[in-house]
């Protein structure tokens, strides 16, 4: 329960920066799905997007490209990893954005 609440405030702060972004078209939701997983929705005109998972060391854990316009959907385990920082990475053709993330 401690770790889904900690996930769960981590992620409103990733969604509270991200939909400050001025001149974007973008519909964002990230919610916590379970104890060590979260869903990213991201909806784009943008003409691509690369979505990264890295480690505290700047080692890429996931990575994927997604051709625009953006309808993107996805749940992301990470039950798997050790306790630790990382950081989702969005790069878009005119923006780069990465949001930190903790699993305790």
């Amino acid at each position: 329960m401690k770790t889904m609440i900690k996930v769960s405030a981590m992620l409103m702060v990733m969604l509270s920066s991200y939909a400050g972004y001025a001149g974007t078209n973008n519909l964002v939701s990230m919610s916590v799905t379970g104890n060590k997983s979260f869903r990213l929705v991201l909806q784009d005109n943008a003409s691509d997007l690369y979505i990264s998972l890295k480690d505290q060391y700047g080692q890429t854990l996931y990575e994927e490209h997604v051709a625009g316009p953006i309808e993107y959907n996805k749940i992301f385990n990470v039950s798997s990893l050790p306790t630790g920082k990382y950081s989702l990475e969005m790069e878009y053709p005119t923006k780069y954005q990465v949001y930190p993330v903790e699993i305790k």
